[in-house]
């Protein structure tokens, strides 16, 4: 975090004192080391495709967290810690892709399961996490 500040006296001659601290304090800024890839993921969600993917993201992603919280216990950590939460998260990533290796068959045959490592395949959603 980067922190702004005038030095002391700066603000007393200055024609916008009025407007800028009214009450005469010192004024600071304050900017996160990331805020500029922030501006520049928010900007790119302002074009015609950041909103197509963020759409596309509600629907695959967004369904795969609800599946997960709903029916396979992430609505709450069963252990505490970090390292135990993460081993939690990657035992019920597993176990959904398990469920789809059963539903859809092996991934050599027609039709199998989405690939894990594109952003469809359930261990890639969790994998960030």
């Amino acid at each position: 975090m980067t922190e702004y500040k005038a030095p002391p006296g700066v603000c007393a001659d200055c024609r916008f004192r009025a407007e800028c601290s009214p009450t005469g304090k010192r004024r600071g800024l304050r900017r996160s080391f990331d805020r500029g890839l922030i501006d520049d993921v928010q900007r790119w969600l302002d074009t015609d495709e950041g909103r197509q993917r963020y759409r596309q993201r509600q629907v695959y992603i967004e369904t795969q967290f609800g599946i997960a919280k709903e029916l396979h216990g992430l609505r709450r950590a069963k252990w505490r810690g970090r390292w135990k939460v993460q081993i939690q998260v990657w035992l019920t990533a597993a176990a959904m892709n398990m469920k789809k290796l059963v539903k859809y068959g092996a991934a050599g045959q027609a039709g199998g399961p989405p690939d894990p490592e594109s952003s469809e395949g359930t261990f890639a959603s969790f994998a960030a996490a």
